[in-house]
């Protein structure tokens, strides 16, 4: 179970890692040209979903911790 929940971690870490590129780059993109509605909308959405999968990765680090205290008892 450990195993898969480190994997989960990983696998939503690089997905994250990911949609940060794309904000970083659509941030950039509204400072150099026109800030659009779409492109706004766009940035906002991309943004709120890395807080909530941050969130995820923090809860799942919580129950390897969790884990990992119960296999030493």
């Amino acid at each position: 179970m450990k195993d898969k929940i480190v994997r989960a971690n990983e696998d939503i870490t690089s997905g994250m890692n990911k949609i940060l590129k794309v904000v970083f780059y659509l941030q950039n993109y509204m400072e150099k040209k026109k800030k659009t509605r779409f492109i706004f909308n766009l940035y906002q959405r991309l943004y709120y979903t890395s807080e909530r999968l941050e969130k995820i990765v923090d809860k799942l680090n919580n129950i390897l911790i969790e884990l990992d205290e119960l296999n030493k008892k």
